[in-house]
């Protein structure tokens, strides 16, 4: 499968959200967490803190989220 429309999934620590995006990260810090397009993923809330994102695996890479998938 093209890496460009391969999908996975993710649980991380939700920091904040904007209209557009989200700001997430994998350990909570917020110092090395990043912004996700909302236009360019899936998502839900699992608690106030933690959300499941569904994203194509490039934009992982991009933003060196690392596969560390469901």
């Amino acid at each position: 499968m093209d890496p460009k429309t391969r999908m996975y999934n993710m649980c991380l620590f939700l920091h904040t959200e904007a209209d557009d995006a989200i700001k997430v990260s994998h350990d909570g810090d917020a110092n090395i967490s990043v912004w996700l397009p909302k236009s360019q993923i899936e998502y839900h809330l699992k608690s106030p803190s933690s959300v499941v994102v569904t994203a194509p695996e490039w934009l992982i890479v991009e933003k060196r989220l690392g596969l560390h998938v469901l």
